[in-house]
């Protein structure tokens, strides 16, 4: 290989670690925002549990106030 080659592949090289330093920038930014919508899914999985067992006390009482 002459220098002109090594040039032409240390440039080529170059490009390819930008492209892949951007795909991986892009990636942990989906990566975080998606880890946010899973954080949020749980928060409300949590209220609709919490509400579940509001309505079932409050069943397990009208079942009482009939009998």
């Amino acid at each position: 290989m002459n220098v002109k080659d090594l040039i032409d592949l240390n440039q080529s090289l170059s490009k390819d670690f930008v492209k892949h330093t951007g795909l991986i920038e892009k990636l942990k930014k989906e990566n975080l925002e998606f880890y946010d919508l899973i954080q949020d899914l749980k928060g409300q999985l949590v209220e609709a549990k919490q509400d579940i067992r509001v309505a079932n006390e409050y069943i397990r009482k009208l079942e009482k106030a009939t009998l």
